[in-house]
């Protein structure tokens, strides 16, 4: 497993920060690169819950089919809340993992894991590179989802 981690304070609470963060009808206000988001699932995200994601990275256009695979919301308890999902491939899996930790009840910390998991020895040969694309792919995520959050 190959990947970073990083963290950011937001100025809303942790309940709040999730809410924004999941709700994929919004996403595009904080993820440029997504074009499109086709839900494949009906009612609230939850582990399981799969969509569609198109996204632009330069020239290129993609879609993936994502897919939820752990979820702690405000709705299950106490925090930290977490949303972790990904794309579950046969060369391999790779996810963020987003925990929205309370500093007090108007403010949080979203610490960001992000992870490549290989599946075989070619995808553990472009690990490396695989985590490069991602983190220059998401480079400022957390302090556009800290805008996004506090408007």
């Amino acid at each position: 497993m190959i990947g970073w981690n990083e963290s950011i304070e937001i100025d809303a609470s942790a309940a709040h920060c999730y809410a924004k963060a999941t709700d994929l009808d919004a996403c595009a206000q904080w993820i440029p690169q997504v074009e499109g988001i086709e839900k494949l699932y009906q009612g609230e995200i939850t582990v399981g819950s799969q969509w569609k994601e198109t996204r632009r990275e330069g020239k290129r256009v993609h879609t993936m089919t994502l897919e939820v695979f752990e979820s702690h919301s405000p709705a299950q308890g106490q925090p930290p809340f977490i949303h972790c999902a990904g794309a579950d491939m046969k060369s391999m899996k790779s996810y963020y993992r987003f925990f929205f930790d309370p500093t007090s009840d108007t403010t949080c910390r979203v610490t960001l894991e992000a992870r490549v998991e290989p599946k075989n020895l070619v995808m553990k040969l472009l690990s490396k590179l695989m985590v490069s694309f991602m983190r220059k792919s998401e480079a400022g995520l957390l302090q556009r989802l800290k805008t996004f959050c506090e408007q």
